[in-house]
């Protein structure tokens, strides 16, 4: 492979099944790919998700990375997180999708988590009127088993057509995941709806620079402090425009060898301008290219997610801000603001931007930020992400646990990471 020694595996995607009832008759519309809890060999619920309208990144492709899937775990103890996707049709096709699973599973293509009733609640997502969920297991699966035992292994999702006869049955595991239990699981949130909450509870001053702000907390091994501390302040003279200079050190809540470094979250943004009586939503989080000019590579929507969108393309190593190569790879955020709106706006980040907020472009209405769209009657405003600078620690290699929109922290007790 590429002059390497390797092998090339091939497994069955689990949009196969889709093709099958359209040919069939049954029209099968693909909602979100993600990660599925098993206890005890049952499904539970669905405990991450991302929406295949509202992602430039295969929902499955965004979990495919180590520390995300624990496929092993449920292989040996009946208990862990798989991947897997969710899809719909409508309930007059329920019985011959039923016929056509059983048919496949005779032929060795299996895989279905749950098969719902009309508009019931699959594995916490719900369905609507008149429609049926089926959930099925991810055919990269066996993939993500390798990955865990730290095997390099480079996943590509429905990458091309093979013919059936020519694939080889695995030997068989002696524990298979059962059917799920019909049991009402809560909802699967999305993050904008943990980022609403946190942001209502902003109340920085922008004439005292004081006040509460979110917060990421991201936790490491005490004795890589100093040299995660270097690494900040590196990075922030080598990209003063785009990186947040200010940062705290609080305890892990648990883990007396673990100490945790705060940054200033971008929905702090969002909630000084609530704050201020302007309405902001935060629309996507992306990967950005800092090219002439800059552009979105890749881009997740908040309400389209159940997990920070800037956590996923850490976890991929997708960034590239403290490596040899150009175009830099940065995490940014794309807000909406209401047009009528924009001078107040623009006089607000202007002052904020002073006190160490990155804001790298306010659009006109209805003009796109760099490549990114916005709704009519708004405007786009794109800023730098708090989460940059856990991005570079884990790009030098260091062992870091992102965690976005964790808490809300006065931002007078925060020091700037260039007077270190």
């Amino acid at each position: 492979i590429n002059g390497k020694k390797g092998y090339v595996m091939k497994t069955i995607c689990g949009t196969t099944i889709d093709g099958v009832f359209l040919k069939n008759g049954i029209p099968s519309i693909p909602q979100y790919g993600g990660l599925v809890e098993i206890e005890d060999y049952y499904p539970t619920k669905f405990s991450e998700l991302i929406s295949y309208k509202k992602t430039s990144i295969t929902p499955l492709d965004a979990f495919i990375a180590k520390g995300m899937t624990s496929v092993l775990d449920v292989a040996e103890h009946g208990t862990g997180t798989i991947p897997a996707n969710f899809r719909i049709i409508p309930d007059t096709g329920l019985e011959k999708a039923q016929e056509i699973i059983q048919k496949l599973e005779k032929v060795g293509i299996g895989g279905v988590l749950e098969i719902g009733e009309t508009s019931e609640n699959v594995l916490g997502i719900p369905v609507p009127e008149g429609m049926v969920g089926i959930s099925i297991i991810g055919g990269i699966t066996p993939f993500c088993a390798a990955q865990e035992m730290d095997y390099k292994v480079d996943i590509k999702t429905g990458e091309e057509f093979i013919d059936y006869n020519k694939l080889k049955e695995l030997e068989s595991s002696k524990h298979r995941i059962k059917k799920a239990k019909k049991i009402e699981y809560k909802q699967t949130p999305f993050i904008l709806t943990k980022s609403l909450n946190r942001m209502n509870q902003v109340d920085y001053d922008i004439e005292t620079n004081e006040g509460n702000i979110v917060a990421n907390i991201s936790y490491l091994n005490k004795e890589d402090l100093d040299d995660v501390l270097t690494i900040m302040k590196r990075t922030y003279k080598s990209l003063p425009k785009y990186m947040n200079p200010l940062f705290n050190i609080v305890d892990h809540p648990s883990d007396d060898s673990k100490v945790g470094i705060a940054t200033v979250c971008s929905l702090s943004i969002d909630g000084i301008l609530i704050n201020n009586g302007i309405m902001s939503t935060p629309r996507y989080g992306g990967l950005l290219e800092l090219g002439k000019p800059p552009l979105f590579v890749e881009m997740i929507s908040y309400d389209g997610s159940s997990i920070d969108p800037h956590k996923i393309f850490i976890f991929k190593n997708l960034t590239s801000i403290t490596k040899r190569q150009n175009p830099k790879k940065i995490l940014a955020s794309i807000k909406e603001v209401p047009y009528i709106a924009r001078p107040e706006c623009e006089e607000i980040l202007d002052k904020i931007n002073e006190n160490g907020f990155p804001i790298f472009k306010v659009g006109k209405p209805r003009e796109l930020v760099y490549n990114a769209k916005v709704d009519n009657y708004n405007f786009g405003i794109v800023t730098g992400s708090g989460l940059n600078s856990i991005a570079a620690i884990k790009e030098k290699g260091i062992a870091i646990e992102a965690k976005a929109v964790e808490t809300i922290l006065p931002i007078e007790d925060m020091s700037l990471i260039y007077e270190q």
